[in-house]
């Protein structure tokens, strides 16, 4: 939608348009975190078999971290996404 949103833009009002793409931002960004989130998180889970003892102990502190910053990040995905959904469709 971000970049459709982009490549549209010169023919709708730039007023019309400016909020709607600040929120869509804001949600690519968080939809971003959060897949970088999780697909760390299944890479160290992969490779996980072929690592040492002490390699294990520092993927699993990678992985707290990851469901920690998981958790944050969702809230605030759900959050943008609320609030995106409610920006006014410029093409209306």
């Amino acid at each position: 939608m971000r970049y459709l949103t982009d490549f549209f833009a010169p023919i709708y009002e730039k007023k019309a348009i400016k909020e709607y793409i600040k929120h869509i931002s804001e949600l690519q960004e968080y939809l971003g975190a959060h897949n970088d989130i999780v697909n760390g998180e299944l890479l160290l889970q992969q490779i996980s078999n072929n690592l040492s003892q002490s390699s294990h102990f520092i993927a699993g502190k990678i992985i707290g971290w990851h469901t920690h910053a998981n958790f944050n990040t969702t809230k605030k995905l759900f959050k943008r996404w609320k609030k995106c959904s409610l920006t006014p469709h410029f093409w209306l």
